[in-house]
């Protein structure tokens, strides 16, 4: 499994960029978001757990669901390299339908 380490201040800032990026408008009515929220590290890499950065992005990912978004959402274990990229890849597709 290949493991993503970032500082809590960096994970924030990328948390960020990804919605900043990723909520572009489809078209006049559909938008789409992606929301990673991982607060379980594994400690033997040196990073500290985030208290309920899974918890926060699924409130995000709910706020923005009622904002009419199409939201994927990546929690924990689920936010792998892998599943960052291609859901990232998955949306950006979306984006230019």
């Amino acid at each position: 499994m290949n493991a993503l380490v970032f500082s809590s201040r960096a994970l924030k800032l990328l948390l960020l960029l990804l919605i900043s990026i990723y909520s572009l408008p489809i078209n006049a009515a559909t938008k789409a978001a992606v929301v990673i929220g991982i607060a379980a590290y594994d400690e033997s890499l040196g990073a500290n757990p985030l208290r309920y950065a899974d918890r926060d992005a699924g409130l995000v990912a709910d706020a923005l669901k009622k904002q009419g978004y199409a939201v994927s959402t990546l929690l924990n274990g689920q936010a792998t390299q892998h599943n960052i990229l291609d859901t990232v890849q998955q949306v950006t597709k979306q984006l230019r339908v």
